[in-house]
């Protein structure tokens, strides 16, 4: 009975992945810092300065008497080897150390998605999207912590199933490559609970809105649960690995196969191993976020010769960008799961 089954691990999973949608490897405050530290502390700007004399500490007296004048190509060039060098090292810190030896926030993720027996279906485009399969192999997590635990160290043993979605595999991320009629059912039934969401406050009937409510998301969900096991026979699925040319070029070139007496089959699912779901986050798009940090920085210097200012107005700007990713990340993430915002920390 969906009744009694506890809201807590729906709202501890979106409230999760809420914090991961902002996160990334480079940590924008530390990383500015550190440009100053090495531009403005130990003096890497005067590399730039048009007299080809190179002095990293001048004396009170040099600086008194001679004009600091500065060659823009050479300020623009090493304020890039700076942002570029101590980019590279936080990140290898974070690959090599931080991830080994703290955690993965993603893997974390992926591994509470299965201790709380949630998936999740993501779709960033009309016939495009990602699954995490999130299913516990032990059936329920609605237990005590005893049976956590105990469940925890049988599947550290071997001695449960496996997490994948496939028997015996651990493969949980996957591409969706959708169909027209898949998407079509979808849309329908995410219609009628969408049309309740909005409104509810206003109407009186606050109990009877909220059953109907209720009554949408579960027929919804059902639909979705029904599709991955592959209990309707109109929608069904195939698995399988990414191409080398399709890793390349992170595209899938082939939409259907023929399933033999089924016909063509166009909805698939490509295993995942490469985490291209983080796409959906901040922490795919580490390079794209890194660029448009440093284009800002040196475009700001350039017009004003000012390292401070210009760490301090990258800072604003990535500070307005994460702003806005929480802000809208949030509402979107409450309309989806009926989770109020309110719980969204």
């Amino acid at each position: 009975d969906s009744n009694t089954v506890s809201a807590w691990r729906t709202y501890f999973v979106a409230n999760e992945f809420n914090e991961i949608q902002t996160f990334r490897r480079i940590h924008v405050p530390f990383h500015l810092l550190s440009v100053l530290f090495f531009l403005k502390v130990i003096n890497l700007e005067n590399i730039a300065l048009a007299d080809t004399d190179i002095i990293l500490f001048p004396s009170s007296s040099f600086t008194a008497n001679c004009t600091m004048e500065y060659n823009s190509v050479f300020r623009i060039g090493t304020a890039f080897l700076v942002l570029l060098g101590t980019a590279i090292i936080q990140y290898l810190f974070y690959i090599i150390f931080y991830q080994r030896l703290i955690g993965d926030k993603i893997i974390n993720f992926i591994d509470l998605c299965s201790v709380s027996n949630i998936s999740i279906i993501i779709l960033d485009q009309i016939y495009h999207g990602y699954y995490i399969h999130g299913r516990s192999p032990h059936g329920i997590s609605d237990v005590n912590i005893k049976d956590i635990i105990m469940n925890l160290e049988r599947e550290s043993r071997s001695m449960s199933g496996t997490r994948g979605l496939q028997a015996n595999s651990i493969e949980q991320i996957f591409i969706m490559k959708i169909n027209k009629t898949f998407r079509a059912q979808y849309d329908l039934l995410f219609r009628q609970y969408y049309d309740y969401i909005g409104p509810r406050r206003k109407r009186k009937d606050i109990e009877r809105r909220t059953d109907i409510l209720f009554q949408s998301y579960q027929n919804l969900n059902r639909f979705l649960c029904a599709y991955i096991d592959r209990s309707l026979p109109t929608y069904q699925y195939f698995i399988r690995n990414r191409y080398l040319l399709e890793k390349i070029f992170n595209y899938e070139f082939q939409t259907s196969l023929n399933s033999g007496l089924s016909g063509n089959m166009d909805n698939l699912l490509f295993i995942d191993n490469e985490k291209i779901f983080t796409k959906i986050l901040f922490y795919g798009e580490e390079n794209s976020l890194f660029i448009w940090n440093t284009i800002t920085f040196l475009f700001i210097d350039f017009i004003s010769s000012n390292y401070v200012l210009a760490a301090i107005i990258t800072f604003l700007l990535n500070l307005i960008a994460v702003g806005l990713r929480n802000s809208f990340g949030r509402r979107n993430l409450s309309k989806k799961t009926l989770v109020p915002r309110e719980l969204l920390i």
